[in-house]
């Protein structure tokens, strides 16, 4: 099934968004990685208009009004290449980094010690609700101003996740 949904992504997105490792000119691109494995599918960043994660499944909107939808359980790794090789890599099982709850907010566990590091915090509507330059291991991040639901976390080349009740 998840081999099929896959591969069901794949045949559904036209052909000039997909790209190949050694294709070139080099692409900014989104790779998606299987659970089981193989070559991932990669997907020029230019030609997503959007990206959102509702009701358990991950769904890329393309410029051409094309979407593609599938399971988050079928996906192991998303990670967002650039040019300059910087790439911000989701994995789902972080065993190096986690996340504090309390009243108070999120707090990020993990990270080096006496360093500061850029955060950005995204709903799954692709929103930026909260950002910093310098944010250091263990601070609170107040979700004192958001709404139920679950967002998304970058930070130290990493995308963690945290659910609001």
């Amino acid at each position: 099934m998840k081999k099929y949904l896959l591969t069901t992504l794949v045949a559904t997105l036209l052909a000039p968004t997909l790209h190949g490792e050694g294709d070139t000119p080099f692409v900014d691109k989104l790779k998606l990685y299987s659970h089981r494995g193989g070559e991932p599918v990669n997907v020029a960043l230019h030609e997503i208009r959007r990206i959102s994660f509702e009701d358990g499944n991950m769904t890329i909107l393309l410029h051409n009004e094309k979407s593609v939808s599938n399971p988050l359980t079928s996906v192991a790794k998303i990670v967002f290449e650039t040019k300059n090789n910087v790439g911000i890599e989701s994995i789902l099982d972080q065993k190096d980094l986690r996340i504090a709850s309390s009243d108070q907010g999120v707090a990020i566990l993990g990270l080096p010690e006496e360093q500061g590091f850029p955060l950005l915090v995204f709903g799954l509507d692709g929103g930026l609700v909260h950002q910093t330059s310098y944010y250091r291991n263990g601070e609170w991040i107040s979700t004192a101003g958001l709404a139920s639901g679950v967002y998304l976390i970058r930070i130290n080349n990493r995308t963690l996740k945290f659910k609001k009740l």
